[in-house]
């Protein structure tokens, strides 16, 4: 049984099953797996079949779920008795029965084994592979055909659900504590609020109580910082702005600007009596009105530029009266920012190298994990011999077979011998009987013969039957130890635990729930 044992659990880990490494019979098989193998297989073998693979853990729900788990194996074709029992209060035999079954039943191409053992990533490419080959499978339907966008699985039992809403929860958030002041070079951070930071502040990730939120507070948090830096941006635009509006409303003032000239030109033009449409006069005017535009755009341009220049070349004029000073202040900053990216080049190296030295041991750690997987893995794991060893049990089958008929054929021809000595005892006990018997009517030694012949055939007769009975009791003896075999791989007296464990639980269940019931009528 152990190779049949490895030949399902192969099979299993093959379709998707997790079943952990260490086991290696069905005997070790949980409730949990066994549940879990079983919808696996009926899944792969019915795939309208819409049954959950993990084990509640509510009991009444346990129960429906192992009735239907029964109903599912006898629509798929298995004859065997099968109950809720056979899932929660399972024996060694039967499980094995049914296992076999379903590999049996399972499709070709997920029933065909590897060279090797697959890994997860291959796993989760077939999962991947068959959803969309099962969603590719259903029929299009147009989004202006959906209500709501709420679509039907198409399975069994039919459900409904909304399309695109399936990861989709609600926007909360949490007000994250974050380092503040680290991107300013010139801000000094006190050592206490350093030391905070770096040993007690929280990770982002461990602030909010879900994990869920972490993503809606980040958004939210950064959305306020843009939100804030826009406001200062557009604060100094506008200070900006109004200085500049200032400067111009002065030069204004003292200057009269060539473009006002033009603009009261055309007012007059347009107010006075115009000349008729479409006279050379006009068109002439037109044109050098554009040609003055487009002289004063280009003015502007240029007393821009020649402004900045200025004001560079009058910065510079500034700081020669003083030219030592200000040289020297220049150095110190200088002197001071290269003697801070010294630092930060120290505090870098001083966090790089343990970093990297961890970084350096996951690795190791991991190539050695995965090397001790590596040689822990049956390389011996392939089609062909499993077929070779199916053959080989099969061919033990067939001479256990050839055996059986041999020993068939010998017992009767024991049987038939041993009628044929009874007839011939029977008969020659008749001849000597009466030749015997005549004599002793008339011999007295003849009588004492005939009596001790009596005696002895029926002595010779308890003495078969005694036989016959020994063998009897010996046949019922061994049937009677087949069947205690038979009925201590069924696990009496822990099923006998579990179910006394189960009924506590439900009468709990019972409870709450009366309790639950007397609350809301009251």
């Amino acid at each position: 049984m152990e190779e049949v044992d490895n030949i399902i659990i192969h099979t299993f880990k093959q379709i998707g099953c997790d079943i952990p490494e260490e086991v290696s019979s069905l005997k070790e098989f949980t409730t949990a797996l066994i549940v879990s193998a079983t919808s696996k297989c009926l899944r792969m073998i019915k795939e309208d079949l819409q049954i959950p693979s993990v084990l509640p853990a509510s009991m009444s729900s346990r129960f429906r779920l192992g009735t239907t788990l029964a109903t599912a194996c006898r629509e798929v074709g298995y004859r065997g008795e099968i109950g809720y029992q056979t899932f929660l209060y399972s024996n060694e035999a039967e499980i094995r029965k049914l296992f076999m079954f379903l590999v049996e039943n399972l499709p070709k191409e997920s029933s065909e084994s590897a060279s090797e053992p697959l890994g997860s990533s291959v796993m989760l490419n077939r999962r991947i592979s068959s959803e969309l080959s099962k969603r590719l499978s259903r029929p299009w339907t147009p989004s202006f055909l959906k209500k709501n966008n709420i679509g039907w699985t198409g399975g069994r039992p039919q459900t409904w659900h909304r399309e695109g809403a399936r990861s989709v929860r609600r926007f909360c958030t949490c007000t994250l504590r974050i380092p503040e002041g680290l991107g300013d070079l010139t801000r000094k951070i006190p050592k206490d609020v350093k030391a905070y930071y770096n040993n007690s502040m929280p990770f982002i990730t461990s602030q909010p109580h879900c994990y869920q939120d972490i993503a809606p507070s980040v958004l939210e948090e950064n959305s306020e910082y843009l939100a804030q830096k826009r406001e200062r941006l557009e604060k100094k635009i506008k200070q900006h702005l109004q200085s500049e509006l200032q400067r111009t409303n002065v030069n204004a003032a003292k200057n009269i600007d060539l473009s006002d000239v033009v603009s009261s030109l055309s007012d007059s033009f347009s107010q006075g009596a115009a000349p008729s449409k479409g006279s050379r006069f006009t068109r002439t005017e037109q044109l050098q009105f554009a040609q003055t535009t487009e002289q004063i755009s280009s003015q502007k341009s240029k007393n821009a530029e020649q402004e900045e220049i200025y004001k560079v070349k009058k910065r510079s004029v500034d700081l020669l009266p003083d030219a030592q000073n200000n040289i020297s202040k220049l150095q110190s900053v200088v002197d001071s920012s290269a003697q801070r990216l010294v630092i930060l080049a120290q505090q870098w190296e001083s966090h790089r190298v343990p970093l990297i030295d961890q970084y350096r041991e996951l690795k190791q750690l991991n190539a050695n994990r995965v090397v001790v997987e590596y040689e822990t893995m049956r390389k011996d794991v392939n089609r062909s011999a499993y077929t070779s060893r199916i053959l080989e049990i099969v061919g033990n089958i067939e001479k256990q077979r050839e055996e059986i008929k041999k020993i068939l054929i010998d017992t009767k021809a024991v049987q038939k011998e041993i009628n044929q000595l009874s007839g011939k005892l029977d008969r020659t006990f008749s001849v000597t009987d009466e030749l015997i018997f005549r004599d002793a009517r008339k011999d007295e030694s003849c009588r004492k013969a005939y009596k001790y012949l009596a005696s002895l055939h029926q002595n010779c007769k308890d003495l078969i039957s005694s036989v016959e009975e020994t063998g009897l009791i010996l046949r019922e003896i061994r049937d009677l130890e087949d069947q205690i075999e038979m009925e201590s791989q069924k696990n009496t007296a822990t099923n006998l635990e579990r179910i006394t464990a189960d009924y506590k639980q439900i009468k709990d269940e019972n409870n709450a729930l009366t309790k639950k019931l007397k609350a809301a009528t009251k």
